[in-house]
């Protein structure tokens, strides 16, 4: 394997993004422990996730694609970060696609993490998004369970009424019009685009008859079931099907023949 896909792998380890919306994505970085356990983490999930966006003066080669940010031209801070890791050299730019905030392909492959996007961000960011997570997750589970959660829903809005990253069209560099940011993304503007995508999946009809609980034992984690004819079980069918065919065969296996 080469170095910068090992580079990859060690990055996004344990991070997840199939859960079909970013609000969604956000929750499951608390299972089944703290994946947003640093501050250098935080800037690979934003930018994974597609909040941090494409390069406007390149495209993938062969894709045309736009291409990720380099970590030296995203336009974050004019200084990085001291207490920040030192950047991986190996370590590649997050996923080309950079879809529109809100709704996305419920799975999308592993990316290319940059390890310096956002330089900006600090402790402060990382204690900000935990707590946006708490109380999505509040009320997410909330409404799932008809139980009303107004202080995360007054707490979602509040955030919501923040302006997110303002959007502009401009060339790439193969003449196509790609999606760039007008302005720095502060920590509030990624907070607001996360509140807002949580408004927009909890008063869309449409939506919420999609939000599924994973079916796997103590999985806490939710999705939106996008699959022919509703029948996903669980968050993924790699980890929490997987374990559960695995305890199936078990079972079968342990019951004594005739």
């Amino acid at each position: 394997m080469a170095a910068g896909a090992l580079g990859t792998a060690s990055a996004t380890s344990g991070l997840r993004f199939d859960s079909g919306r970013i609000s969604l994505d956000l929750l499951a970085t608390a299972h089944p422990d703290e994946r947003l356990d640093s501050v250098a983490r935080l800037r690979i999930w934003c930018a994974v996730e597609g909040l941090v966006p494409a390069d406007p003066a390149a495209t993938a080669p062969g894709t045309g694609v736009p291409a990720p940010v380099p970590a030296a031209r995203l336009p974050c801070a004019p200084a990085p970060d001291p207490r920040a890791p030192a950047p991986d050299p190996q370590t590649a730019a997050p996923d080309p696609r950079a879809p529109s905030p809100g709704a996305r392909a419920p799975a999308r492959p592993a990316a290319e993490p940059c390890a310096t996007v956002l330089p900006a961000a600090d402790p402060l960011w990382l204690a900000a998004f935990r707590e946006l997570r708490t109380h999505i997750g509040d009320l997410v589970r909330g409404e799932l369970d008809g139980r009303p959660a107004p202080g995360a829903l007054e707490y979602v809005n509040m955030l919501a009424r923040e302006a997110p990253p303002a959007p502009r069209a401009v060339r790439g560099g193969d003449g196509r019009l790609v999606r760039a940011l007008h302005a720095d993304p502060g920590c509030a503007a990624l907070l607001a685009l996360l509140a807002r995508d949580t408004v927009d999946l909890l008063t869309d009809p449409a939506a919420r008859d999609r939000l599924r609980r994973c079916e796997g034992d103590n999985c806490p984690l939710i999705y939106l079931d996008t699959s022919r004819g509703r029948r996903r079980r669980w968050c993924s069918s790699e980890v929490c099907g997987n374990r559960e065919r695995v305890a199936r065969h078990r079972r079968r296996a342990a019951v004594p023949r005739a």
